[in-house]
This record gives structure tokens, C-alpha cells and sequence, in this order.
């Protein structure tokens, strides 16, 4: 697949202004640009404006901070010191490092989230089968400033961080294979 990079200058209609105001996305063949341009727009999932700027301008903030230090440490840092800021700010609460209950092999994803923080109290006490059944999606992170489409050097030597996204979300099943989720996250935190 192709990679695709577009530049898009309608500032007024963006929620992606990056620190230099210009609105920028990069695929590698996982969407089109129209959908990204219109279709995504058109979803009754994509969030409004007047609820989704706040956020925005709270993470374009916390990075004009911050970008220089995350930038020069490891993957805890971006974890710590943005990822998880930012999954806070959207109401989302999450553990950290909560290996897969059925997994042929031992896998644990950064990040298990969870809607709300009463949704995640009401199973902490739980076996984690049911941490999982009550999650909404995974979350993988990196560094900032790791590159997504590259294997892995260091932290997962020899795989592409998408791949072990792909393997969480397929080895992430309950005792008769069904999927606990459809969707997650990888990120390496750049803005």
C-alpha cells in the first residue's frame, strides 16, 4: 500500500492544526483522504466542535510544553506525561500493563480503558477476564517521535508496533474466541 501524505489549509473547519497552524494527516492506505476529509466529518462518532475544542486546545497546550522533554525521553515519559493526561482529560480511566486473560502467549498492552472510572471500580476486584469484558478498547504506546511503520529496535525488537497492536486485538478473546474488542490505539504521541 501506498503511503499518502496531504496537507489541508481550511483552518477554520479543523480540529488538526498542528503548532505551525497547518492541518496535516498521514495514512498508509487505512483511509482515503475523502473520508478523512468528508466522511469522517459526516459520522454521528465525530465529535462537535463546541466539545471537542476544548480538549484540542488542552492537548496543542500540554505539547507546546512539553514536546522538547518528551522528545528526549523514553516511552514511560510519553506515557506518563502526555498519553495519560490526555485520557483523563477525555473522561477515559484505564490500568496500565494488564496482561491478556486468555492469551497463548504472554502479552500485556500498555493501556486497558475503560468508559468511565466507575465502570472500572465496579470490576477492579475482578479476575481480569471481566476487566476485559468491561473495556472499551486497548491502547499501545511509544515513544515520542518512534516511528509507527518501522520494526522495532528496542522496545519490541523485530516487530512493527502496528503488528503488535494487531496481535493484542487478536489474542484479546474470551474462553470461546470472541474478540473483546473491534478497536484500539497506537500512538507515539506526536501532535
Amino acid at each position: 500500500m501506498g503511503k499518502i501524505k496531504t496537507k489541508h489549509i481550511h483552518q477554520s473547519e479543523s480540529l488538526f492544526p498542528i503548532l505551525d497552524n497547518e492541518r496535516r494527516w498521514e495514512t498508509k492506505g487505512i483511509f482515503s483522504e475523502h473520508y478523512l476529509q468528508i466522511r469522517l466529518r459526516e459520522s454521528h462518532y465525530w465529535p462537535k466542535d463546541d466539545y471537542a475544542r476544548p480538549i484540542y486546545d488542552f492537548v496543542s497546550e500540554l505539547w507546546k510544553k512539553r514536546y522538547v522533554g518528551l522528545g528526549k525521553g523514553n516511552e514511560e515519559t510519553t506515557r506518563r506525561e502526555f498519553l495519560e493526561k490526555i485520557l483523563e482529560k477525555l473522561g477515559l480511566s484505564f490500568y496500565s500493563n494488564l496482561g491478556l486473560p486468555e492469551s497463548e502467549r504472554a502479552q500485556t498492552p500498555d493501556y486497558l480503558l475503560f468508559e468511565d472510572e466507575d465502570t472500572k471500580n465496579r470490576v477492579f476486584n475482578e479476575d481480569n477476564e471481566v476487566k476485559y469484558q468491561s473495556a472499551i478498547g486497548l491502547m499501545e504506546a511509544k515513544k515520542v517521535h518512534h516511528p509507527l511503520d518501522q520494526v522495532s529496535k528496542k522496545e519490541t525488537p523485530g516487530r512493527f508496533p502496528h503488528q503488535q497492536m494487531k496481535d493484542y486485538l487478536s489474542q484479546a478473546t474470551n474462553k470461546t474466541g470472541e474478540a473483546y474488542f473491534r478497536w484500539g490505539i497506537l500512538s507515539n504521541g506526536n501532535v
